[in-house]
């Protein structure tokens, strides 16, 4: 064998160490009680005010809520929200925010007259690759803006099906909650009292099977009542050699909203079959899919689906760097309204 060939396999053998070393460290030591922001200073900004500043300008510039123009683009059959049914459930954007932010603002603003007791929060990890469903250890997750704390009970009625288990570093190092997390604490309040809103985090891995998906689609359901709200975070088509993914190369721009345009629409109709049929047809790169896939499973079946903003990161940053015309990631706001969870008190 090589020597660079041994000195590379002692290199990952080593580092793979630390890193089951760190993660029971971690999550045997009392760190583990507050998961402090990983992102915060980089893709958003980490002081109080001026965070508070632009999540001020994300809300204010997310009227009207329903941007019609984004649904002329995508060919939508876009609905107003129905202010007689609360929102169930919202898909919003998690890039950094001068990528995302404005986007997301039309997701918070849809929700934003609510009272609201507790978020299911449910996204991808793009850390790591794991099997089923990944919660916290922590008990509270930190920002900027102040704490949230975390729902042990409902972690707790979780953890007692074997498609969900604890990792605190997997959650540390995943930025897909985080970026929700200053967006809900601006919607719903920064009081980290006895009243204030709780957080059930799950990170969504691979599921081997669709029956996987639906078990814990119907788990978390179960745990769902009146005053809850479910947030979905997620992008949506990554289009470029950087995220190998490129099907088209000419009219880039058109074709990367003919599949949005399919996307949202399997997404509008609940068509969760359709949607599954769409990604094996395009593998189209939505790094939400199986949170989205969950999310249509727990949804009731007379959910109404409204798109409230639609755009690209290269509207964003324009094409006038190569490294802005060789990518582009789209970004969807949605909102899931219908009558109540389940029913349940």
């Amino acid at each position: 064998m090589r020597p660079k060939v041994i000195w590379f396999s002692v290199f990952v053998g080593a580092f793979f160490l630390l890193y089951i070393v760190f993660k029971i460290t971690w999550q045997a030591s009392g760190l583990t009680a507050v998961r402090l922001p990983t992102y915060a200073g980089n893709w958003y900004v980490g002081k109080k005010d001026r965070l508070i500043e632009d999540l001020d300008y994300c809300s204010s510039a997310a009227q009207p809520i329903v941007d019609h123009e984004s649904g002329a683009r995508l060919g939508a059959d876009q609905q107003e929200l129905d202010i007689n049914q609360p929102v169930l459930a919202i898909i919003a954007p998690h890039a950094a925010y001068r990528y995302s932010a404005k986007v997301a603002g039309h997701s918070y603003a849809a929700v934003k007259q609510q009272k609201v007791q507790r978020i299911f929060l449910l996204g991808p990890c793009h850390q790591v690759r794991f099997h089923g469903a990944v919660l916290p250890v922590s008990r509270t997750f930190r920002t900027p803006l102040g704490d949230l704390p975390v729902d042990r009970s409902a972690i707790q009625a979780l953890l007692q099906s074997p498609l969900f288990r604890e990792d605190e570093a997997i959650q540390k190092f995943e930025h897909s909650l985080e970026m929700q997390l200053p967006f809900i604490q601006h919607t719903f309040g920064m009081d980290a009292g006895a009243g204030a809103i709780k957080i059930v985090p799950v990170l969504i891995g691979n599921l081997s099977a669709p029956a996987e998906l639906d078990s814990i689609a119907k788990l978390l359901k179960k745990q769902l009542q009146r005053g809850d709200l479910v947030i979905v975070s997620s992008d949506f088509t990554h289009w470029g050699k950087y995220y190998h993914y490129q099907p088209f190369r000419e009219d880039v721009k058109e074709n990367i909203e003919k599949l949005d345009s399919r996307a949202f629409s399997y997404l509008a109709h609940l068509d969760l079959k359709g949607f599954r049929q769409f990604k094996e047809e395009t593998a189209d790169t939505i790094c939400g899919f199986n949170p989205c896939c969950i999310l249509l499973q727990m949804l009731p079946p007379n959910s109404r689906c409204t798109l409230l903003k639609y755009n690209t990161s290269q509207d964003v940053m324009g094409t006038r760097t190569r490294q802005s015309r060789e990518r582009s990631i789209s970004y969807m706001a949605i909102a899931f309204s219908g009558s109540s969870w389940a029913g349940r008190p």
